[in-house]
């Protein structure tokens, strides 16, 4: 019996070890993690590993991070917040540090928004979303890049000034809209608007902020002039839409009328509520993880968005879609001819769908009945953000701003002898270390498993009945 009770008692050590392995695989993953930062940030930069630290945001006050900035300005310092890591260049820490706990604190909100109106299973980047500094002399105002979203130095300064305001933030969510489109969405429903979509996330995003009217605001100084009916066709102007080929259409209209369909998704959810855009958003998400890639037909793409849209707002929008000149084929049209039209905005601008069985009946006053996009900013106390440029073409430079005067930096501290502070010491640990404890404990919990395996085999096989001899008699 005592030595039943010694085996037993050995498995259960044995069992209590095996969740060991669990922390060790999440100090591994967190290693991993901060290995492909460096590699990133020693790609675009040049900055050696050594000279990279990375510290938790929730880990650290202002009072730790001011310590941080003081006793590590040979370092580049990053900070980790719950969806992003953001690199910030040492104007920022001399000028605003104070604001980073609440900058990084906004920066994983609005991560979040758009990660929730896509379902909450967009899959981005391999690790958290990455906002380098690029150093570069050429790097534009802010971009998004295959494995991470980056900002000009100046960039990273303006948008450090006051995390509270959409000039700040406007160009952070427009960057994270396009890597939920790209790489989250897999550009499936994307034709020849490489900057509607991105943005119809950003606004949501700046909504569940408190900002939504001076979002909107932003977004409607582009009304005129890049979207809506008022676009040109360059040199095709005398044609029709459909007549075009895929090739004319991405030159001459990708190349100038990028923002085309930003207005009709913020009609729909001025008159109709966020809910089906993110029944959208979601319905795109899980057909890019269960395997659908991006056609290379524009025609497929905007049939693929008309339908689905259309579907998930329970109304036929392909008459909208054929006056913003993006038409859906005749086949898509079949598709949803059994949906009743959408009306309200099709009032609005003095189209006349014809009557189906499956139309509504319509009331007097229509409930959320709202066209006031306006063309101009919204009244607010404070100052209206600066005016966008013209976006270009490539993503690179969609979020260009104007170049803000230079910062005047706070006075060097004088050089001290003080021993390093607790925070500091923290942060001076190298890779090898880090990985050394890894591997020590993955050691000690190895080891540990195969002495108790050892021992039950050897107390089991002590405790086996011994073969009695029969010797035959005689």
């Amino acid at each position: 019996m005592p030595k039943r009770l010694i085996s037993i008692a050995i498995v259960t050590v044995m069992l209590l070890c095996i969740p060991i392995y669990k922390p060790i695989a999440a100090e591994d993953d967190t290693a991993r993690a901060h290995a492909h930062y460096k590699r990133i940030i020693r790609r675009e930069n040049g900055t050696a590993a050594d000279n990279i630290a990375i510290l938790d945001a929730k880990d650290h006050t202002i009072q730790s991070l001011r310590a941080l900035y003081l006793e590590n300005r040979d370092k580049e310092v990053l900070i980790e917040g719950e969806y992003v890591v953001v690199h910030f260049p040492y104007q920022v820490w001399s000028s605003y540090l104070s604001n980073l706990p609440k900058l990084i604190e906004t920066y994983d909100a609005i991560y979040k928004a758009q990660l929730d109106l896509t379902g909450g299973n967009a899959k981005v980047y391999e690790y958290k979303l990455l906002f380098l500094t690029n150093y570069a002399p050429d790097t534009p105002w802010m971009y998004m890049a295959d494995d991470h979203c980056g900002t000009s130095v100046e960039a990273a300064v303006h948008n450090a000034r006051s995390p509270y305001t959409v000039s700040e933030l406007w160009g952070i969510g427009h960057e994270i809209g396009h890597a939920m489109v790209i790489k989250g969405m897999g550009n499936l429903f994307i034709s020849h608007d490489s900057e509607s979509w991105n943005n119809v996330l950003n606004v949501y995003a700046l909504t569940q902020l408190g900002l939504g009217e001076q979002a909107r605001s932003w977004v409607s100084q582009y009304s005129s002039e890049y979207y809506g009916e008022n676009y040109r066709y360059g040199s095709f102007q005398d044609r029709d839409f459909d007549t075009l080929s895929d090739s004319e259409r991405r030159t001459e209209i990708l190349a100038s009328n990028h923002w085309i369909l930003v207005k009709l998704p913020m009609l729909l959810t001025d008159n109709y509520g966020w809910e089906g855009m993110q029944a959208f958003f979601t319905g795109v998400t899980e057909d890019y993880i269960n395997g659908m890639r991006e056609s290379r037909r524009i025609q497929n793409r905007i049939d693929y968005m008309v339908v689905n849209l259309s579907l998930a707002y329970g109304m036929d929008l392909s008459m909208l879609f054929d006056y913003w000149k993006v038409p859906p084929s005749e086949s898509a049209k079949r598709e949803i001819e059994n949906l009743p039209y959408e009306r309200i905005i099709a009032a609005s601008y003095s189209l006349e769908p014809e009557s189906r069985p499956s139309d509504p009946v319509a009331s007097d006053e229509p409930e959320n009945n709202t066209n006031d996009f306006d063309d101009t900013l919204a009244d607010t106390e404070e100052e209206p953000p600066e005016q966008l440029p013209a976006p270009e073409a490539e993503i690179e430079s969609t979020t260009q701003l104007p170049q803000i005067p230079t910062i005047s930096l706070i006075p060097e501290p004088e050089t001290t002898d003080a021993p390093s502070s607790p925070a500091n010491q923290s942060l001076t640990k190298t890779e090898s270390e880090s990985t050394s404890a890894v591997v020590s404990w993955r050691w000690i919990a190895s080891v540990a498993l195969a002495l108790a395996i050892i021992a039950v085999i050897l107390i089991l096989k002590r405790s086996k009945p011994q073969e009695q001899d029969f010797t035959p008699l005689r």
